[in-house]
């Protein structure tokens, strides 16, 4: 069971708030590892990435209060980890996980982009996405742009 079905579970059946409150600090920080589920790595790059979700979570406590409060208040988990994921998740996407995967990224001779973690996949700038093909089908990848210049 996930967190976000634990969660689910206790505000079905009436939990008390200690375990509602565990289970939606699990939740959370879930949320913000999904951010790095493209890291393949591992050493200092992994090691930077969980020490950035740890501070993110140590930086946020307006947003982990309000969220909570969406969630004690309209029972409503899904829109509470929703606002985590719109608000911190974003920030660790753009501040521990974009780096990580610019370093991988490189300029062939005629101006296109690659990244070494997804062999056959080219940056688009006009859309912004990174394209190629995956299991024999046209495939994008919502990662960050190449450069930080274009985040």
């Amino acid at each position: 069971m996930t967190a976000y079905e634990a969660l689910m579970k206790d505000l079905t059946s009436g939990a008390d708030e200690v375990l509602i409150r565990d289970h939606f600090k699990k939740a959370v920080y879930q949320i913000l590892l999904s951010e790095g589920k493209y890291l393949k790595c591992d050493g200092k790059d992994i090691e930077d990435f969980f020490d950035g979700v740890d501070k993110v979570i140590r930086t946020s406590g307006e947003q982990l209060a309000n969220a909570y409060q969406i969630l004690i208040k309209e029972k409503d988990a899904t829109k509470s980890l929703g606002f985590i994921q719109s608000t911190l998740g974003e920030r660790v996407k753009t501040e521990y996980f974009a780096p990580y995967f610019i370093k991988k990224c490189r300029k062939r001779r005629d101006g296109t982009w690659i990244s070494r973690l997804y062999p056959g996949f080219v940056w688009d700038p006009k859309k912004r996405i990174w394209k190629g093909e995956y299991d024999g089908k046209f495939a994008v990848r919502l990662l960050p742009p190449p450069e930080k210049e274009g985040m």
